[in-house]
């Protein structure tokens, strides 16, 4: 498994399989409309991908070279709010896995939240 974690091919396999699965749990379109008329301005704008984060060429760079090179280290992000760091470890993450396996791979976790902080 941990050989296949950075070979694209594999990751795209996993996810037609996983999206073959899910197949069957049909969803109306008016539910998909009315989630994405009900979404935040933020959420709906965010960036998808690392070529879309703005302003932050040389950290989008480094962290394209290194999921090229299949050798993502840990990282920390750090700064003042608003700066786009959650948006640019989430585009990351879905260069990574995929729009499919993104949702099931992914936890997101704030430490505003934890402090009992409301942003």
């Amino acid at each position: 498994m941990a050989s296949n974690f950075f070979n694209n091919k594999a990751r795209a396999a996993a996810a037609a399989a996983a999206a073959a699965s899910g197949s069957s749990k049909q969803k109306t379109s008016g539910n998909a409309e009315e989630k994405a008329r009900l979404q935040p301005w933020v959420e709906k704008y965010r960036p998808k991908t690392l070529d879309d984060v703005a302003a932050q060429d040389h950290t989008t760079t480094v962290l394209q070279r290194t999921l090229q090179a299949s050798n993502l280290p840990h990282m920390l992000f750090y700064g003042p709010p608003g700066t786009g760091k959650t948006s640019t470890i989430l585009a990351l993450a879905k260069s990574l896995f995929g729009p499919t396996l993104y949702r099931t791979r992914i936890l997101e976790l704030n430490a505003s939240d934890e402090r009992g902080i409301n942003i």
